[in-house]
């Protein structure tokens, strides 16, 4: 056991994320982050509705896939309930905002998180990320990734959660 203890030590500072990652049963750790005009917003002022977070980037390509999927999705739900909430973790939010323009997606509510911080409490390792949280802050899925197959889970997730 003491020839393992460091090495589990060093495993779990290696990849905090894997180790530390926000998940399922969690509470949704509480932000405040400002959208691109400057108005603040805060996961507490959504508690009366599920959310959808999304943690996105920019240069990430699967992202720019995802982005599309999220705009249709508060297009179509935000009646139902649904708050679909985008963190854009670029550097320089401009980059955010530019690539919201190219994809013609600028309805999707996005809040820029330039200094990681919110990231960072939320584990985010793997771009896209994104969350699936009920009335009452507690993560019910976490996603990692996008593709194709990943629209078709979600969409199924949130019907189940809606119907409660």
């Amino acid at each position: 056991m003491r020839r393992l203890l460091p090495l589990l030590l060093f495993l779990a500072s290696a990849t905090p994320s894997l180790v530390w990652a926000i998940g399922p049963g969690e509470k949704a750790p509480a932000f405040e982050l400002k959208d691109a005009s400057g108005k603040e917003h805060s996961l507490a002022s959504l508690s009366s509705r599920i959310v959808y977070l999304d943690f996105w980037a920019s240069w990430c390509v699967p992202c720019a896939s995802s982005i599309p999927f999220l705009a249709r999705l508060h297009q179509e739900r935000s009646k139902e309930g649904l708050e679909v909430v985008a963190i854009n973790v670029d550097e320089t939010s401009s980059d955010g905002v530019k690539l919201l323009d190219q994809l013609k997606s600028t309805t999707l509510p996005a809040l820029y998180n330039p200094s990681g911080s919110v990231a960072e409490l939320y584990a985010i390792a793997t771009m896209p990320t994104s969350f699936l949280i009920d009335r009452d802050g507690t993560v019910l899925k976490r996603y990692e990734g996008f593709k194709e197959s990943t629209e078709a889970q979600v969409l199924r997730d949130i019907e189940e959660v809606l119907k409660k």
